[in-house]
Formats: structure tokens, C-alpha cells, sequence
């Protein structure tokens, strides 16, 4: 447990760029991936069950992909895809999948351009990510094949369109966009087709982080609440029936999550409080039944990005 005795003691003196959450394909709960930032160069992510402790935790190795981040779980729970800075065809950020046992790792695609976030498709055979296009059109959303082909750009917004997220269900990409200088989650079909505001009408602000529950029918994302604090939300696949599950508070909620578990009864997320911090779970019903893991230090953060579903 060498590398997490390091993770647990190092210092950060900046914060981290908030990740995204991924949907979580039905299945009996199997482990949340996370990967710890405090270590991003050793080329690993962690992942552990729930509730439970850190010291528990599986290392999981991605040599020679470092800062590894954005893991998310296939559906058949057998292999993940993550994001790193590519490691042949260029210099840039690059996609990755491999076996969540650390072997047959496999860039996905060029190493030249800035590529984040991967998200499942439910078949397996592609990856939603986003594209850094910089000043020729920001943040845009494409599909590739887990082979690097058939790349398809679905938005083309002069803004940041990002944390693309694939129903289990298949038929919808929720994602945030920004609408009327705000940021919001909005859906579209996997071609690109049928864009919707889905928190249009709700009076958020700064959405973000959209996360499928198992049977497609719901969202859940984190937005500030009125007095601007983060909190936690679930919505309606169409934006109905908003619920509070995690109030705003001082604490640093939800900047990394939420995520679903797989039998769709607990919601998990990145708590950051004074003095600790803590992959927090949550009833996806209610928010009630606070527990998780937890006992790291205040300097780490830490992305539950993804909840592996098993048979």
C-alpha cells in the first residue's frame, strides 16, 4: 500500500478542474474507480466497494498512462475507459480502454488533439467524449468506436459542451451545454439529433455533471442552490419532478460525482469538508442515509467517476 500511504500524505498547492460522473449500467453494485490526484503521475486509478476505506482499496495499474482520470465502467463491468495524456500519435490527451484488471491497454484514436470524459456506450462498441477544439469551436462532442474509427462530431456550439453522459437505455447523451450565459444539462440522441434543454425551466445555475440512473429514467447533477452553495439534484429524464437530495453547504459538494450505483438505490459523490474528505452515498430517493468512505486527507481529491455493475 506504498502509493496510498503517498497519496495520503502529499499536498496540492492548486486546486483540481472538477470531473465528470458516468452512467451506470443495472447490475449488482460492484466497485466505485476512483482516481486519487494527489498520485496522478504514478499511472494507477483505485477502486474500492462501498461504504468502506481507503486503505481497502484496489490499486488498479495504467502504466504508462499517468494522470489518469474520468473512469468509467463498461456494462459488462469487465473493462473501463479513461482519459491521459497520450501516449503515441502525438503529444495532446488522448482516450484509453482496457480490462479492469489493468491489462490490454489501448489508446483510442489520435494523440495529437485534447480529448476527454469517454462515456460507454451500452453495446460496447463506442465511446461520447469531448473534443478541446479551442478557439475553432471550443468544448464539442463526438462518438468513436472503441477501435479508434467512425469518429462523429454531434454538437458544434460556439460554447463549452462537455461531461457527456450515455443512457443505459441507448437512446439519449445527456451533457452540460451553456444556454443564455448558463450552464444547464441538455440531451440529444447519439447521432446528434433532437437537442433539448433539460434544466431549462428548472432555475438552476451551474449545472453540471449529469449521471443516467440505471433504468434511464432519471438524472442526477449537481447545481448551486439559491444562496450558491453546490448541492446535489435529480431530475425526470425530461426534466420534471426535481428533488433535492444533497442540500447546499460551505463543503466543496459535489464537485466530482454524483454517480449512480448500479441496483439504483444509492447516489455517490465527492465530499470536501474541513479537515477531510470523503467519497459520500447518499439514498437515491431522498438523500437520506448518509455513509461512504471516508478519513483522507483535506489536500486530496478524489472523482468516484464510475460504479461497476456486475452480473
Amino acid at each position: 500500500m506504498r502509493r496510498l500511504a503517498v497519496c495520503l500524505t502529499a499536498v496540492f498547492a492548486a486546486l483540481v478542474a472538477a470531473a465528470t460522473a458516468h452512467a451506470t449500467f443495472p447490475g449488482r453494485n460492484g466497485e466505485v474507480a476512483y482516481p486519487p490526484f494527489c498520485c496522478e503521475d504514478d499511472g494507477s486509478f483505485w477502486d474500492s466497494a462501498l461504504p468502506g476505506v481507503f486503505t481497502s482499496s484496489r490499486f488498479v495499474q495504467t502504466d504508462p498512462v499517468t494522470h489518469v482520470a474520468n473512469v468509467a465502467w463498461s456494462r459488462d463491468g469487465k473493462r473501463v475507459a479513461f482519459d491521459g495524456p497520450a501516449t503515441s500519435l502525438g503529444t495532446g490527451h488522448a482516450l484509453y480502454v482496457q480490462n479492469a484488471d489493468g491489462t490490454g491497454l489501448a489508446q483510442v484514436g489520435r494523440g495529437d488533439l485534447l480529448r476527454y470524459n469517454p462515456a460507454w456506450s451500452p453495446d460496447g462498441t463506442k465511446l461520447a467524449f469531448v473534443q478541446d477544439n479551442g478557439a475553432a469551436g471550443s468544448g464539442d462532442i463526438y462518438t468513436i468506436t472503441t477501435s479508434g474509427g467512425s469518429l462523429t462530431r454531434l454538437t458544434t456550439s460556439s460554447g463549452w459542451d462537455g461531461e457527456p453522459d450515455w443512457s443505459p437505455d441507448g437512446t439519449r447523451i445527456a451533457y452540460h451545454c451553456m444556454s443564455g450565459n448558463r450552464d444547464h444539462i441538455c440531451q440529444m440522441t447519439p447521432t446528434g439529433a433532437s437537442k433539448t434543454i433539460t434544466t431549462a425551466a428548472l432555475g438552476l445555475t451551474n449545472a453540471h455533471n449529469p449521471s443516467w440512473s440505471p433504468d434511464s429514467t432519471s438524472i442526477a447533477f449537481g447545481a448551486n442552490d439559491a444562496s450558491s452553495r453546490r448541492a446535489i439534484y435529480r431530475m425526470s429524464r425530461t426534466g420534471g419532478s426535481l428533488r433535492t437530495l444533497r442540500p447546499g453547504a460551505d463543503a466543496n459538494v459535489g464537485s466530482h460525482g454524483p454517480t449512480w450505483s448500479p441496483d439504483g438505490t444509492r447516489i455517490a459523490f465527492e465530499e470536501h469538508i474541513p479537515g477531510a474528505l470523503e467519497i459520500s452515498t447518499i439514498s437515491a430517493v431522498d438523500g437520506s442515509g448518509r455513509g461512504g468512505m471516508g478519513g483522507a486527507s483535506a489536500d486530496l481529491r478524489f472523482d468516484p467517476s464510475g460504479w461497476q455493475p456486475l452480473p
